[in-house]
């Protein structure tokens, strides 16, 4: 029998407590991609905070940093506390854990995926996908 695609499992949780997602997460695997290659992918952090003021959709600054070519290579990415972060993520699902993420400068119909198929808050983990898988 042909398998459904995406699985059906793997779909944005609900409920999704947007509140307690927010700050400092730490990747323990990543995909390179074309333009996160393997080389820039050490000690990378991601910090999630809410923009100033209310807004529909609900928009999140995106604050990522990595190393290059090693644990103590040189940073890339966002400084802390800098508020003029690149990436910029929507709230797509009201009350679960899709959004969309891409430079705030881009219409929000051009941010790409960002599902959120695995949260616990509890334990601290988390687990990632760019969409439903298409193969």
């Amino acid at each position: 029998a042909a398998s459904a695609c995406p699985p059906p499992l793997v779909k944005p949780v609900e409920p999704f407590d947007l509140a307690s997602y927010l700050g400092e997460w730490y990747v323990q695997a990543q995909a390179p991609n074309s333009y996160q290659p393997v080389n820039t992918l050490y000690c990378v952090k991601a910090t999630y905070s809410l923009e100033d003021g209310a807004t529909t959709p609900q928009r999140i600054r995106v604050n990522n940093q990595a190393r290059t070519g090693s644990v103590t290579g040189p940073s890339r990415g966002g400084l802390p506390g800098n508020n003029d972060a690149f990436l910029q993520a929507i709230v797509r699902g009201n009350n679960k854990g899709e959004l969309a993420v891409g430079p705030r400068f881009l219409p929000d119909f051009l941010k790409g995926p960002y599902w959120i198929v695995h949260y616990d808050s509890d334990a601290g983990e988390a687990i990632i996908t760019g969409g439903a898988p298409t193969q």
